[in-house]
């Protein structure tokens, strides 16, 4: 019996020790250390591989199972640690023979694996969540732990309620604060470093006069480029030679012309394109702005209703004998002879040809002077050719233009300006919500963050474009939001019909210049047309 059981002893201990020496890092883990993320690396390549030998043996996968439990590391331990995501050839198969997909980490960043509790964790709402109800922290299932595969991709449940919860909007917005942050630390690093400050100014210096020509040349209406710009060439185009007249003035020019690299002078057709663009594109953001003014919807519904009532009493004969004194009293003023006498024709014949016919009849309108044959003074003829036919096109343009479908969707859209009354308040922006196809149930959720996120920035806020600026660093954390402002600022105030023939666009693309592409001919019109804007070439220089 002492044999058998020695024999026994030492055949356990062999096999152990094979699986043991199957994998001579595992040590590792066992060691009592500061565990970082590249133990878990190991771990996760053993388990990978350790996929085909547990096949063979259900004894053996649970000595791999228990020895891969030591690690400390199995997700994230620290914001400093990205998110573990590891990718196995398969996942272990739960009671209702669902297991978890690697595929599911597509598109979701912020989701996480644990291999030793086979569980789904949210890494923003694990390192960044910050919950006003008590305990909600440790009871959200994607903090502790989640694993209920079935129900993972379901809409109402799994990833796609969790995405949409107040919880993880918040996460999710404090994460991308939290990367803008260290972002800034590094800008503020480089400036540090005095030698490359000082290069960074006098190349901005030197951007800003080539933009300051490239304006000037747009806005003249010239040409920018040469047929040939190498140095050989007498006349390198407009642009270049403008900069070679200045440098002789201007030494920060001559050291653009002479002294620049031949990579790096910023005056190649692309650079010029690009720099066509940001001017143009300060113009179009300026043009937004103006056009966007805010406008309270829900008064104008009333105002627009009470005009329309107006114009209809208009339609009376004390009105237009109003406007008759008014346009005498002009003719008097200007030597107008109104009296022009009425000439009549003989009766047309045709009528007569269909006497013999079947006419059906319909009233299609009633007035009070009576047949055309009763308009023996211009008076008459005045008020039914021309007064009573604009008040009735006025008012199918404003019964069409207006009607209370079209009302109620701007009334919805004024509830996203900053100044509105009903600021974000989710039953005034379900109309507009509805017909971007927005889900309300997500944006109710972000917009109550939203409220308390821009709570101190408010009163700084005078437009729409605004609101889309400050909350554009956190795009990921309120989607539904930015695609509602984005919407609303796209909104058409009116709509034009633009043609080539007009004065500038002739002059812009002429002959020589009639290779040019849409985009570049688009920004130098704009350019040349929209004269009262200033650009600011601070703004150009930081954008480019």
């Amino acid at each position: 019996m002492k044999s058998q059981a020695n024999n026994h002893t030492d055949s356990s201990n062999k096999r152990i020790g094979t699986l043991e020496s199957l994998w001579s890092k595992q040590k590792k883990v066992d060691e009592p250390s500061n565990s970082t993320c590249t133990t878990l690396d190991t771990s996760i390549s053993i388990i990978i591989e350790s996929q085909t030998i547990s096949d063979s043996s259900s004894g053996k996968q649970d000595q791999i199972v228990a020895n891969y439990n030591a690690s400390s590391c199995d997700i994230s331990i620290s914001v400093d640690h990205p998110p573990i995501r590891p990718v196995l050839s398969s996942y272990p198969v739960n009671n209702e023979n669902r297991s978890f997909q690697s595929q599911w980490y597509y598109n979701r960043p912020w989701l996480e694996y644990s291999i030793k509790n086979d569980s789904a964790h949210c890494y923003y709402c694990r390192h960044f969540g910050i919950s006003i109800q008590t305990k909600r922290l440790q009871s959200d299932a994607f903090t502790t732990g989640f694993n209920g595969w079935k129900r993972a991709l379901e809409t109402d449940r799994g990833f796609d309620q969790h995405v949409k919860s107040s919880f993880h909007i918040v996460a999710t917005k404090n994460y991308d604060e939290y990367k803008k942050r260290l972002q800034s630390n590094a800008s503020i690093i480089n400036l540090l470093d005095k030698s490359r400050a000082e290069l960074i100014k006098e190349n901005r210096a030197k951007l800003m006069k080539i933009c300051s020509t490239v304006l000037l040349c747009a806005r003249q209406m010239i040409a920018l480029r040469g047929h040939e710009e190498n140095g050989e060439s007498k006349n390198r185009g407009n642009l270049i030679e403008l900069l070679h007249w200045a440098s002789s003035t201007d030494p920060l020019v001559n050291k653009i012309l002479n002294d620049s690299d031949s990579n790096a002078t910023y005056l190649s057709p692309t650079i010029q394109n690009e720099i066509l663009k940001i001017l143009a594109d300060q113009i179009r953001r300026k043009i937004s702005n103006e056009v966007t003014v805010s406008i309270d919807y829900a008064s104008a519904k009333v105002l627009i209703k009470s005009i329309i009532n107006q114009v209809q009493c208009m339609r009376n004969e004390a009105t237009f004998e109003h406007l008759l004194n008014d346009v005498i009293d002009f003719g008097k003023k200007h030597n107008i002879n109104l009296n022009q006498p009425t000439r009549f024709r003989r009766k047309t014949l045709i009528p007569s040809r269909f006497k013999d016919s079947v006419v059906f009849t319909t009233t299609i309108g009633q007035n009070d002077w009576g047949n055309q044959e009763s308009f023996h003074s211009n008076e008459d003829k005045l008020r039914h050719e021309l007064f009573y036919s604009l008040i009735d096109s006025i008012l199918i343009e404003l019964n069409d233009r207006f009607n209370d479908e079209n009302i109620l969707l701007f009334s919805s859209v004024s509830a996203v300006h900053p100044s509105n009354q009903q600021f974000l308040e989710i039953e005034s922006l379900k109309p507009l919500a509805s017909h971007l196809m927005v889900d309300l149930k997500q944006l109710e959720n972000e917009l109550s963050v939203v409220k308390h996120f821009i709570r101190e920035k408010k009163a700084s806020m005078k437009t729409i474009q605004d609101l889309l600026t400050e909350l554009k660093p956190v795009n990921e954390a309120f989607p539904a939001t930015i695609s509602l402002l984005r919407d609303a600022l796209c909104l058409p105030v009116s709509s034009t019909t633009c043609e080539r023939s007009f004065s500038r666009m002739k002059l812009i693309k002429t002959y020589c210049r009639n290779s040019m592409g849409d985009e570049r001919l688009s920004d130098l019109t704009l350019l040349a047309v929209e004269r009262d804007f200033d650009i600011d070439l601070e703004e150009t220089v930081d954008i480019f």
